[in-house]
């Protein structure tokens, strides 16, 4: 019995030893015996068929939104390099493959951030400090790298950069999978004019502050180094822009108090009138613009309809210029009032309003 614990207890010291041993660019089998790479670092190796390399790396713990990304030279004659990222439970994050001849693959991450207005490409998240493995699979010589660079603007609602009048402001979409937010506050008693210019076709949605699309085609840009204008007016409301794309698209923003109305403009001369303790909507547009209202009651404030149709929605061409819509009671704090106008060769008008 005793000569049996012995014999156990240099068995594990054994297979201790042998792990502790196997080194990533030995082939190690196991993933808790792979070499430390550093963020940012790189380092070279060779990987052999059937001995597959590991490594490890800590994800930053900075907050900014950073981009981290693995690149992999494949110097071999032939064949492939298979290498992907795994998890500390070794589920796999993402795989990428370099082909024969000096051939460079790459993943591309972003740090745990929650990016609003998300395209469908997709791009894996890593958490802060959490640690990633990478496995290599294949035959050859190899260098791995890993970098960071942080994004020019987030995208995300919370840390959306404010547009301030008379300002010019300059981005850049690094990548494919980048999405940049803004936002204005537009002040009372004006509207204002929103433009944008790309190098690139670029698209933009529009959102308020409840994440409620208001348009998605208003301030597209359509062709390369083209300009887009969007005319927004309101009255305290914060309007949100995403901007996404192609990668090396560069853009500038600016936004100007809106000229005197004239035959182009909708936005600007449309007036919407919505407050507390009136039961009705008042609307000043142009004649024969398409109207549509949406009422919404804040929970516990009581059935909230149009007298006209009784129901929480309305859509009809507006003959006049100005019409009042009546509603089966007043308006109360927390009830919402959307209204969309859209005329044919004219910009489209949005307001949300939240009654005060």
């Amino acid at each position: 019995m005793k000569k049996r614990l012995i014999l156990g207890i240099f068995f594990c010291f054994f297979m201790l030893f042998s792990i502790k041993m196997t080194g990533a660019c030995e082939g190690g089998p196991n993933p808790f015996g792979a070499t430390q790479i550093q963020v940012p670092g790189q380092d070279d190796g060779e990987v052999e068929n059937g001995a597959d390399d590991w490594y490890y790396f800590d994800a930053p713990t900075v907050t900014n939104d950073e981009w981290l990304i693995l690149r992999l030279t494949g110097q071999q004659e032939r064949g492939t390099i298979n290498y992907e990222i795994l998890d500390e439970q070794l589920n796999s994050v993402k795989g990428s493959y370099t082909l024969s001849g000096s051939h460079v693959g790459e993943i591309v991450c972003r740090m745990e951030n929650t990016i609003e207005g998300t395209v469908d490409t997709f791009i894996p998240r890593l958490l802060f400090g959490k640690r990633y493995y990478i496995r290599l699979s294949g035959s050859g010589e190899y260098l791995i790298d890993i970098t960071t660079y942080e994004d020019d603007y987030p995208g995300s609602f919370s840390r959306a950069t404010a547009l301030t009048t008379g300002v010019t402001t300059t981005g850049y979409l690094e990548r494919d999978d980048d999405i940049d937010s803004f936002k204005f506050q537009v002040p009372n008693g004006n509207a204002y004019n929103i433009k944008i210019f790309a190098t690139k076709k670029m698209n933009v949605r529009i959102s308020d502050a409840d994440n409620y699309t208001l348009n998605t085609n208003a301030l597209r840009v359509m062709r390369d180094n083209s300009t887009s204008e969007y005319t927004v007016s309101g009255y305290g409301d914060i309007r949100y822009f995403f901007l996404y794309g192609s990668g090396g698209t560069k853009y500038t923003i600016n936004v100007t108090v809106a000229p005197t109305p004239n035959n182009n403009t909708l936005g600007s001369w449309t007036q919407v009138l919505a407050q507390n303790g009136n039961n009705f909507i008042n609307i000043t547009t142009r004649r024969g613009a398409k109207v549509t209202i949406i009422v919404k009651k804040k929970s516990g404030n009581g059935r909230l309809r149009l007298t006209i149709n009784n129901k929480k929605k309305y859509t009809k061409k507006q003959k006049q210029a100005t019409r009042t819509y009546w509603l089966n009671r007043p308006l109360l704090p927390g009830d919402k009032v959307i209204i969309t106008i859209r005329k044919k060769r004219y910009k489209d008008f949005h307001a949300k309003i939240k009654i005060q």
